[in-house]
């Protein structure tokens, strides 16, 4: 398992949502067979839908799409 720090700040996750989703969550999710749930608390949701609507903002795909496809680069994103 890969250990990630999260700074602390006195901005909420929600204040830094798309920019943490995208960059540490697609880590996770592409380095660990973390469910999405563990994923979106360790990059500091609570919510897992909240973190999956933050990195469909970021990256353009849900995060299991986009664990399937960083883990088969041929993979097609269903419609």
């Amino acid at each position: 398992m890969i250990a990630v720090a999260v700074p602390i700040s006195a901005t909420s996750p929600h204040a830094r949502s798309p920019s943490t989703a995208g960059v540490l969550g697609a880590d996770m999710l592409r380095d660990t067979d973390a469910t999405v749930a563990t994923v979106a608390r360790k990059v500091g949701y609570e919510d897992s839908f909240a973190f999956s609507v933050a990195f469909k903002r970021a990256r353009g795909v849900s995060p299991s799409v986009w664990r399937r496809q960083s883990a088969d680069p041929n993979a097609l994103t269903p419609v």
